[in-house]
């Protein structure tokens, strides 16, 4: 495509200077022209435009490779919101001095991510900050501390079906 708007840009000029151009007759080619188009001496020495009348463009021939188009993705989200078991749990002494602390399962909530826990038996809502990650029993996405479970189900209901989301 860009060969095609060179040449036109090229021959364009001529063809409405000259609309209805005529044939030279064919004589002796011209002093180093080996394409062997017939032009007379006089007519290539004396024409400005000796090489736009002949066919060929002058300059290098080189063709523009298009440039890769880099289309941004961005990742997905990690989930925010997780459903399973919780159960209570009495922390060591140092944690138990933390402001809620819970467990989560391992790499499911990061350290340090305050969480809203929701009982799906009862609708009650309460917080609690992950303390660290553990593995727990399969199913299990919270071990929360005793104090905090009380304020959504009675320690006997344990484990209870809950929806958590940070």
């Amino acid at each position: 495509m860009l060969a095609a708007a060179v040449v036109t840009a090229a021959f364009l000029p001529s063809l409405l200077r000259n609309p209805s151009p005529q044939r030279q007759p064919a004589t002796a080619s011209a002093p180093g022209n080996d394409l062997g188009v017939g032009r007379s001496q006089t007519t290539a020495s004396t024409s400005p435009n000796t090489v736009a009348e002949i066919g060929y463009l002058s300059g290098p021939s080189s063709t523009v490779e298009p440039a890769p188009v880099l289309i941004g993705v961005p990742a997905p989200a990690p989930p925010t919101q997780s459903d399973g078991l919780a159960a209570w749990r009495a922390f060591p002494l140092p944690w138990y001095n933390l402001p809620r602390p819970c467990v989560s399962r391992s790499k499911t909530i990061p350290g340090g991510t305050t969480v809203r826990v929701t009982n799906l038996n009862n609708g009650r809502t309460t917080t609690c900050v992950v303390a660290t990650q553990l593995d727990l029993a399969a199913g299990h996405v919270l071990a929360i501390s005793d104090k905090v479970f009380e304020d959504i189900a009675d320690l006997i209901e344990s484990p209870i079906p809950v929806r958590v989301n940070w």
